[in-house]
């Protein structure tokens, strides 16, 4: 895994009012109607699909398997699992880099899981890096390459950490 650069930042700014308030029972039955099952695959090897990315200008599918802490490659046009790898425990999150080919998994267990990506079909691990605790959510900045990680204890402080490849 490449090495990462930690800058730490104190975020100044918590917790905004939820903006929109929940569907109601007809609004709830129009976007249901709206939807139309057209395919299900089995995810053998996978309890608890949990997080999922779709790989950039690939019809694979990357799911999170948080009880057993797996990763899937899934082919979205036939279902056929063309990968399946060990990852951190209790995996949340998943962003991608797609200038770097990169894959990014934040657990719940404060790991971050790192995988190629160059082809989508048969990731590969390069590896994992605690990055704190509870650290289960991950944005990437595909410009700059940073990620991005909400913590929301950090010596009583909530903090947003970035990180940076090198």
């Amino acid at each position: 895994m490449s090495r990462v650069k930690l800058v730490q930042v104190i975020s100044e700014a918590c917790c905004p009012e939820v903006l929109s308030a929940p569907l109601g029972a007809e609004e709830a039955e129009d976007v249901a109607a709206a939807l139309k099952v057209v395919a299900r695959y089995r995810l053998a090897g996978c309890k608890h699909p949990h997080g999922l990315r779709i790989a950039d200008g690939a019809a694979i599918g990357f799911v999170a398997c948080d009880e057993n802490d797996r990763l899937l490659a899934v082919d979205l046009t036939s279902g056929k699992i063309t990968a399946d790898l060990s990852i951190g425990r209790d995996p949340d999150v998943l962003a991608a880099d797609p200038g770097l080919k990169r894959l990014y998994i934040a657990s719940e267990s404060g790991r971050l899981s790192v995988i190629d990506t160059g082809d989508p079909a048969k990731p590969v691990l390069l590896g994992e890096a605690m990055v704190g605790e509870d650290a289960h959510s991950v944005a990437v900045d595909p410009t700059t390459h940073h990620l991005f990680l909400p913590l929301r204890d950090l010596n009583g402080k909530a903090v947003m950490r970035i990180l940076a490849p090198r």
